[in-house]
């Protein structure tokens, strides 16, 4: 096992927001068009004041990242790529903030449109998040800056491709579900976690960095790796049948 010096943690979280930010840079800038803005449903609903805010996106086909800005408003970008290559705003995106059972929730559905399936790259920034719940296909799903529980479902045609990255914004004692087909899985956690663990990879490499955390009944082979965290019982789950898994427990 190895471990990740902090400072180079705190660089590679910047690099991947500039990396996220690229993703719809316009004529080489990482700015983001307000054109590029989907409306957001009953957003007067919310306000920082109703507590921590979770999020559920549905994405037919293409690429989905989400990060945390602190003090920021929910807001959603989209962009897709037309039949001849061009950008162009996709009108099947929609979002709307809803409650369920009293906590607020932001929804982004973005459905297969008609005619030829076109990739459609969703960005969303939120102030918190409190959860999270992605299903996904053909493309990455980022998520930054999480504290509770998460569900991402992510389905590739390719092994050799990120599938999953999940960088955690405080320690998880929540259930984690990541599960991809094809593509690496990656996530980071305090180590102040908690959660029974398993991770499994059908063809590819097992990476368990976590000699910063506190592990028992550690079991591992060249497939599968399980073992529970500070005690936990919530399930965490790291699976892919084709790409390796990696699981990195830091302290800041």
């Amino acid at each position: 096992m190895t471990t990740s010096h902090p400072f180079r943690t705190v660089v590679a979280l910047a690099l991947l927001g500039a990396l996220l930010g690229a993703s719809f840079g316009v004529g080489g800038c990482t700015r983001l068009r307000r054109s590029q803005e989907v409306a957001i449903g009953n957003a007067k609903s919310f306000s920082a004041a109703s507590g921590p805010l979770a999020v559920d996106v549905e994405n037919s086909k293409g690429s989905v990242s989400i990060e945390v800005v602190e003090g920021s408003q929910p807001v959603v970008w989209a962009k897709a790529s037309g039949s001849n290559g061009s950008n162009h705003n996709p009108d099947w995106v929609a979002a709307s903030m809803a409650s369920d059972g009293g906590h607020s929730v932001l929804r982004v559905l973005s459905t297969k449109p008609e005619g030829e399936a076109r990739d459609t790259v969703l960005r969303i920034r939120v102030p918190s998040l409190a959860g999270v719940r992605v299903h996904n296909r053909g493309g990455l799903v980022s998520v930054v800056g999480v504290t509770g529980s998460i569900e991402v479902r992510n389905t590739l045609e390719f092994g050799s491709s990120p599938s999953i990255k999940v960088w955690a914004g405080g320690p998880i004692t929540a259930p984690v579900d990541l599960v991809t087909d094809h593509g690496s899985v990656e996530l980071r956690m305090h180590a102040a976690s908690t959660g029974a663990m398993k991770a499994h990879t059908g063809k590819g490499v097992l990476r368990m960095e976590c000699a910063k955390g506190n592990l028992a009944a550690v079991k591992a082979n060249a497939t599968d790796w399980s073992a529970v965290l500070n005690g936990g019982a919530n399930p965490v789950n790291l699976r892919t049948e084709e790409g390796d898994v990696k699981l990195l427990l830091t302290t800041n």
